[in-house]
């Protein structure tokens, strides 16, 4: 199964790929680790479903992430007291791990601190 387009955007936007410069070579990335039979380089989808996994688990972090906007100014809940800025700290944290995994994977260094204020 290919890499879909779609995943590809989201491939491209947590890396920080400038689509307009570095298109021929950091697609190139993302075609290699697909299965051999789907254009890539290895021998099965392995590693193609572990990136997808990854794009999954930073999908999660990212809907976390606008649930906490919305307790931000909350503090109290029905009596259980949210810390919204210490929720938003760990899920950036975790979303920054998600992101060097997935750039072990591409074999390359992000260019962009997705969860952060920018460049690395």
């Amino acid at each position: 199964m290919a890499i879909s387009e779609a995943r590809r955007v989201k491939i491209r936007l947590y890396m920080g790929y400038n689509f307009a410069v570095d298109f021929p070579s950091k697609e190139a990335l993302i075609n290699r680790i697909q299965a051999s039979g789907d254009g890539g380089i290895m021998p099965d989808g392995s590693t193609e479903n572990e990136a997808l996994s990854i794009l999954d688990d930073l999908a999660a972090i990212e809907l976390q992430r606008q649930g906490l906007r919305s307790t931000a100014d909350a503090g109290d809940v029905d009596e259980l007291r949210t810390d919204a800025p210490r929720g938003g700290l760990y899920l950036r944290q975790e979303g920054r791990i998600l992101v060097k995994r997935l750039a072990r994977l591409l074999g390359d260094t992000p260019q962009y601190d997705a969860f952060g204020p920018g460049q690395w």
